[in-house]
């Protein structure tokens, strides 16, 4: 079974819970392993898929094709992180019978991952959101929708990446994407500064990555349902952002990641473009106000 310092090392990318036939391992608040050694066996399957177990590959050069683009489509461009190619991509795979597997807020605007073939909440899963994930059972419905034959679309940092590759890479019609990651934060620290911004008030929503002061200067925005709203930006009096952007708030695991950089595990990796405007003028952002 997996054991070592799960606050340092894990990725909680969930892999080994759904490996796990017998149900013995379980996740805390802030997604660390839970091992209930009196329904594991010691099968060692959950090794067998770990990021933090399973021999590291070589660092090795990133091959293939290098694209940058944007969204033609101002709407889906100003919910997205950056260039809204990962909608057009999970559209591609849902106008063709497929199913996404993407991150998305729960009722309580906590972080989480689902697997949908509906488009509404493909669009939930725009934009990035800075948190740890729960991905719950997604990985265990990926794997019945792939032996179906339907076409999964997978995205996520590259430590999850990792692990759904790990334990799904025999199938062809799995693709995974992997997002160009700076780090996460510990779920624990959202909810807390949550509490501390809604008071009494009652959150509508949430985004990260508010886009109308300026694709670079992005900002935090909670709505909230009395029509107000609580607003930080980046460059200005955004300090959780800033916080986080200097890794402040980054997980230990995040701070000595062993998948990032070439050594990323996935199909497709997607990421920001900026600067692309100075090589081609065309690409110059237009979009400071929606």
């Amino acid at each position: 079974m997996i054991s070592f310092d799960f606050e340092k090392k894990c990725y909680s990318c969930m892999t080994c819970a759904a490996v796990c036939k017998l149900g013995a391992i379980s996740f805390d608040r802030n997604l660390y392993p839970i091992i209930d050694t009196e329904k594991c066996v010691d099968c060692k399957q959950c090794e067998k898929v770990c990021p933090e177990y399973i021999e590291k590959p070589l660092i090795r050069s990133i091959t293939g094709d290098c694209y940058i683009g944007r969204n033609c489509d101002e709407d889906i461009l100003f919910r997205s992180s950056s260039g809204g190619i990962f909608y057009q991509l999970a559209y591609t795979v849902l106008n063709n019978g497929g199913y996404v597997c993407g991150c998305v807020y729960d009722t309580k605007f906590g972080v989480k991952h689902i697997v949908t073939n509906n488009n509404y909440e493909v669009i939930q899963m725009l934009g990035s959101k800075y948190v740890k994930s729960d991905l719950k059972n997604c990985i265990n419905r990926i794997k019945e929708l792939l032996e179906e034959g339907k076409v999964v679309l997978f995205s996520g940092t590259p430590c999850q990446t990792t692990g759904v590759k790990n334990l799904l890479g025999a199938y062809n019609n799995l693709i995974v994407i992997a997002v160009v990651c700076h780090g996460s934060m510990e779920p624990e620290i959202w909810r807390n500064y949550l509490i501390e911004k809604k008071g009494n008030k009652k959150i509508e929503s949430v985004t990260m990555r508010d886009k109308s002061h300026g694709w670079l200067n992005y900002g935090l925005i909670i709505n909230f349902s009395d029509g107000t709203k609580f607003t930080s930006y980046r460059n200005e009096d955004g300090y959780f952002l800033q916080a986080f952007v200097r890794g402040l708030f980054e997980r230990d695991r995040c701070l000595t990641c062993e998948y990032k950089g070439s050594n990323i595990n996935a199909d497709i990796l997607l990421g920001d473009g900026w600067g692309i405007e100075e090589i081609v003028s065309k690409m110059r952002n237009s979009l400071a106000v929606h």
